[in-house]
């Protein structure tokens, strides 16, 4: 969500000269007035110091409706909401909520931008929950002071859409996306970036729930836009037509997915071969030929990736160490034993330095291995991948 951003230190500085003019708790205002000095120098930590003097003093006098008093509260809210200190940041918005909410009423601007940091702040701090709670509280109140149809109020429907999907609520985040893409159609227009925003969101949760036909077409209508705005050499484009491509190889349309991947490959490759987005286009493509048995195109593939990550991460890298073991599987394809086995075992290597023995996932390595050698006819080398496994199961069960 979009926050509109007080200017503090100038609201500050108005409270002071009012504040100094009447003679009022000097003290509390010149811990004000210094610690505004260190704000404005970037010294947060005496900052803080000097409003959180200034805040007590304010409550050892019983002045909590000086005007100054709910501007400290704010500035501490910010100064740790700024710094990612989310926990600290907290009780001072929860305390700032409630003297706006009794000084001004709910539909005040102030208020509802305070329950928009405390939306995101829960947020931050993966209490998904209690932002939806803020995030629900901001839509009503919007409906009331902007309408259905206010692009800002399609902002907070398209945040509800990401914390329910963050909770694993499909329909509800469903319901959020689509609202927000409705208005956002209307009052922006489709090549609006909030639409094209929200568009992919939907691609690519519908993706995530195996409701192919609704990705594809959410993808498509992507595409047609961004071939339209940006072009086919646009990295927006390239990473749509990725994420279409897996689509078709999920549907077995597999012609119409390398011609996705093999798209995004060529654009992305422009922009270097260590390119996050050339890096998945590559990576797709290495699997769709190991599905279809074109395995000299997937070595290709996995080689080269292999040899990137080596390069970008070294080999202590997880990316490498699953490309370690996606060569393998293919090697065992492709009926070449020595191959199977040597990437295995660099792949254990890895792995085992990367999580230790006892991570369930390292545990579930051995088991995979175990079954493609099972599958290969080596059972002397299945077993002993099963028994490593077992033994570990057996040891953590005791």
């Amino acid at each position: 969500m979009k926050l509109k951003i007080l200017v503090i230190t100038t609201i500050l500085a108005v409270f002071i000269q009012q504040a100094a003019f009447a003679q009022r708790e000097p003290y509390a205002v010149n811990f004000v007035r210094t610690g505004i000095e260190y704000y404005n120098k970037g010294d947060y930590d005496k900052a803080i110091k000097c409003f959180i003097v200034a805040k007590t003093a304010f409550e050892e006098n019983g002045e909590q409706k000086h005007p100054l008093y709910l501007s400290t509260v704010d500035v501490l809210a910010k100064i740790y909401f700024d710094a990612g200190d989310y926990a600290k940041a907290e009780p001072y918005y929860l305390e700032s909520k409630a003297i706006r909410e009794k000084s001004y009423g709910k539909e005040h601007p102030s208020y509802m931008d305070i329950i928009i940091r405390l939306t995101q702040t829960y947020t931050f701090l993966e209490d998904y929950e209690k932002a939806i709670k803020y995030a629900l509280e901001i839509k009503t109140l919007q409906e009331k002071t902007l309408g259905k149809e206010d692009p800002i109020y399609a902002e907070t429907l398209d945040s509800l859409g990401i914390l329910y999907a963050n909770i694993n609520n499909y329909d509800n985040a469903i319901h959020y996306y689509s609202e927000a893409l409705n208005i956002r159609e209307k009052a922006l227009g489709k090549n609006n970036p909030d639409y094209i925003e929200t568009l992919e969101k939907l691609g690519r949760l519908y993706l995530s729930l195996d409701d192919y036909a609704n990705a594809e077409r959410y993808f498509l209508e992507l595409k047609t836009i961004q071939e339209n705005q940006f072009g086919k050499n646009h990295k927006y484009y390239a990473s749509n037509i990725n994420n279409l491509g897996v689509v078709y190889l999920k549907t077995g349309d597999y012609v119409k997915a390398e011609r996705c991947f093999a798209e995004a490959k060529t654009i992305t490759q422009k922009k270097g071969k260590r390119d996050p987005d050339y890096l998945a286009a590559l990576n797709n493509l290495g699997n769709l030929y190991s599905l279809t048995g074109n395995y000299k195109k997937s070595e290709s593939c996995y080689l080269e990736l292999k040899s990137t990550y080596e390069k970008m991460y070294g080999k202590n890298h997880p990316d490498y160490a699953v490309k370690l073991f996606d060569l393998g599987v293919l090697y065992s394809y492709m009926g070449n034993s020595s191959k199977t086995e040597k990437y295995f075992s660099e792949a254990k290597a890895v792995f085992e330095k990367l999580l230790g023995k006892e991570n369930p996932s390292y545990i579930t390595l051995l088991e995979q291995i175990g079954e493609v050698f099972n599958n290969m006819g080596n059972s002397a080398k299945a077993e002993q991948y099963f028994l490593e496994a077992k033994t570990i199961k057996e040891a953590q069960s005791k």
